[in-house]
């Protein structure tokens, strides 16, 4: 970002300036691009499954995670799915921005840097296309290879490249309202990128989806468990009382609450309104808690990932407490 974290009193650098300058107010970097909130047009995180960083081309890169807003802020946090191994206990990954050229200029942005995967799964990606502009709104997909005529954007992507002398996947068009952005106009979705696989996997029986939200709940009677957005991962109360983090598909146990056979069933986790997980048993009895309360700004969310991360964010998706 140029200078470094920086951030205005009262703030952190993993919020938005408010009011929004370039400089952003004094404490940040004239370097981002963006005079403008809107100017700002997504990131994105890819993936090249070699070892060999000379061999690598820009096709091999897939998109595996992206963050809509960015970059809004100084620090950023990206999701992931479930990834394959790594050849060697190395890929190459790459960081990529292109903002909105409001301002009329023409840029790409790609930072590489060596990556590993750890608690691979065994998914399989499918082949990577080149983008192309598919909402189907004008102006911007009237430029050729800018869109197709269904307005249907390939589920697994190269990343964008433009404005450079050769090697290009999308077109220059001559309108510069119309770079190419890491959003849904070329079919990225925000976050972890779990269209990108070719297999197919049901929901588990009984799934709330990946986030328990402030004032929500899971419980032993209703059978209700928490799962990770590709599936991988489970989060469940069990009938001992024992709140437990596991494997999908092998029942490989990552993280528990060490609470079987404490207190009198029914079990509920719940995460309070200042911020707190708690596991209590039918007299209202607290077994087990997250020492969380009130810390970062709420509403607070427990988001279950795929690469068996459980964590307690906050409003502005820092941190608040992580179990492994």
């Amino acid at each position: 970002m140029g200078r470094g974290l920086w951030c205005k009193p009262g703030s952190t650098v993993r919020s938005v300036p408010d009011p929004w300058t370039n400089d952003m107010g004094g404490y940040g970097s004239s370097n981002i691009h963006a005079p403008h909130h809107e100017d700002v047009g997504g990131c994105a995180i890819g993936i090249a499954y070699k070892s060999d960083q000379a061999s690598v081309r820009p096709e091999d890169f897939v998109i595996v995670s992206v963050v809509h807003d960015c970059i809004a802020r100084q620090l950023q946090a990206f999701d992931f799915p479930a990834l394959p191994a790594c050849p060697n206990g190395k890929c190459i990954c790459g960081w990529f921005w292109v903002h909105n050229s409001i301002g009329g200029t023409d840029q790409m942005y790609m930072t590489a840097f060596q990556c590993n995967i750890t608690n691979p799964s065994n998914r399989r990606i499918g082949k990577p296309a080149a983008p192309v502009r598919c909402d189907g709104n004008p102006p911007c997909y009237l430029y050729p290879n800018w869109g197709n005529k269904t307005n249907v954007c390939p589920k697994t992507l190269n990343p964008l490249y433009w404005a450079n002398n050769e090697g290009n996947n999308i077109h220059n068009p001559t309108n510069a309202q119309c770079a190419p952005t890491y959003n849904t106009y070329y079919g990225f979705p925000d976050g972890a990128q779990h269209q990108i696989f070719m297999d197919n996997i049901a929901a588990p029986a009984g799934s709330i989806g990946d986030t328990l939200f402030s004032g929500d709940e899971i419980s032993s009677s209703s059978s209700s468990i928490m799962v990770s957005p590709g599936y991988y991962t489970k989060l469940a109360v069990q009938e001992d009382g024992n709140v437990v983090l596991s494997d999908v598909s092998n029942g490989k146990v990552f993280w528990s609450t060490n609470t079987a056979g404490r207190g009198v069933g029914p079990y509920r986790l719940i995460l309070n309104l200042e911020g707190n997980l708690e596991l209590v048993d039918s007299q209202s009895t607290v077994l087990w808690l997250s020492k969380t309360v009130n810390k970062g700004v709420g509403p607070y969310r427990l988001k279950l990932q795929d690469i068996v991360s459980l964590r307690i964010v906050d409003s502005n998706s820092a941190p608040m407490w992580t179990a492994l």
